[in-house]
């Protein structure tokens, strides 16, 4: 078994500086509107497939005030562990 993965936000939408936890297997994120999910799920995407997977320019999803953002998303591969960095 795998111990669980950090993915890292930071100036991301809503998110200044944060780290998610993303166990082995499926993780289900929940929360009230307005609370981030959408915007973990672009970060997601920004990072899979680049800023074309967005519905908003780039400098739209940095933080207000943010001159840049950064992304981390552990995966693993054939049991490898890979990080992309955006």
């Amino acid at each position: 078994t795998h111990e669980a993965e950090e993915a890292r936000l930071e100036q991301f939408k809503p998110y200044a500086d944060v780290e998610v936890s993303l166990g082995p297997g499926v993780t289900v994120i929940h929360g009230l509107n307005g609370s981030g999910k959408s915007s973990l799920l672009a970060a997601c995407l920004l990072s899979l497939y680049g800023s074309s997977a967005l519905d908003d320019p780039l400098d739209a999803v940095m933080t207000t005030g943010a001159d840049a953002t950064l992304i981390e998303l552990p995966l693993r591969h054939r049991d490898a562990p890979i990080t992309i960095h955006r």
